[in-house]
């Protein structure tokens, strides 16, 4: 009887003392496939690297498109990139502006800071890949003469995919879901720019902003074609989702619904496509004060 009595006094202690998640935003809620995630404020891998770093590894994130900030000394983008390697957490060198297409030098100033970067960098302190986001759409030149501005933007896709590959590095470009819609007849060939944009990058990631996955303004409609078409020409599809608050309409982002929700809808996506596609969160920030 004794014997049995500190049995049971053993397993009470043990219960009491066995270690809990003290935050319930700990549990894993997207390991049911890799992440991405856009890192803007870049001051973050110098002011708040550790919290940065702890965050991704929780959330099982395997690539950052980090912005390239010239005002940064080196050393903090080689302590970054260093550790989180270390984690298998993929950098990828984000830039770029609606006004890129009119002034191709800011995409050549962005290029040849990359340059010398990886030239004096150690080979587990190099970006692994280049992130592009231009969204030729928000330069008033969009409005006034659309079929120009199209034909500029792939000018400038063109040219760095060029640069991209001196560099030996892949390059990815965001695209907004919408991009189908655009049909352009020029020096390029004729089409839709969508399927141009995904034939020319490495990988290409669909803005579906949208914070449900059915019916025809849900996420699986939206990125159908590009899905299919990515699929049959075997390139990678990234499916980009927004999580800060949006002024456009609250449909637009998984602010409102949280984190939990946000990856229950993804997970839907996964498995209408056959686990085909990938993850970017936008952005870090909003992502790391989201409500689970």
């Amino acid at each position: 009887m004794k014997r049995l009595v500190m049995m049971w006094v053993m397993v009470a202690l043990g219960f009491l003392t066995m270690e809990y998640p003290q935050n319930p935003k700990t549990v894993h809620a997207n390991e049911f496939v890799p992440v991405s995630t856009w890192l803007w404020d870049t001051e973050a891998i110098h002011t708040n690297k550790d919290e940065v770093l702890k965050f991704l590894i929780t959330k099982h994130v395997n690539t950052v498109f980090l912005q390239i900030n010239q005002d940064i000394p080196f050393e903090t983008y080689e302590h970054f990139i260093r550790q989180a390697r270390s984690h298998n957490i993929e950098i990828h060198a984000l830039d770029g502006a609606p006004d890129w297409g009119k002034s191709k030098g800011k995409m050549d100033n962005m290029f040849g800071w990359l340059r010398t970067y990886q030239q004096q960098a150690v080979p587990n302190e190099k970006f692994s890949g280049v992130h592009i986001d231009v969204e030729p759409y928000l330069h008033e030149q969009w409005n006034r003469n659309q079929a120009n501005a199209v034909m500029q933007y792939q000018t400038l896709l063109i040219e760095a995919k060029k640069q991209s590959n001196r560099l030996g590095l892949p390059i990815g470009i965001d695209i907004p879901f919408w991009f189908d819609e655009i049909k352009f007849q020029n020096k390029y060939g004729k089409g839709d720019l969508a399927s141009w944009v995904i034939r020319k990058a490495d990988s290409a990631t669909l803005m579906a902003y949208r914070d449900r996955v059915e019916g025809p303004n849900g996420i699986i409609e939206l990125i159908k074609f590009e899905v299919q078409l990515a699929q049959k020409i075997g390139k990678p599809i990234i499916i980009g989702v927004e999580t800060g608050k949006s002024e456009e309409a609250d449909y637009v982002s998984f602010h409102e619904e949280g984190e939990a929700y946000m990856f229950k809808q993804l997970k839907q996506v996964q498995a209408n496509y056959n686990g085909n596609v990938t993850y970017a969160i936008h952005h870090l920030q909003s992502w790391m004060r989201m409500e689970y």
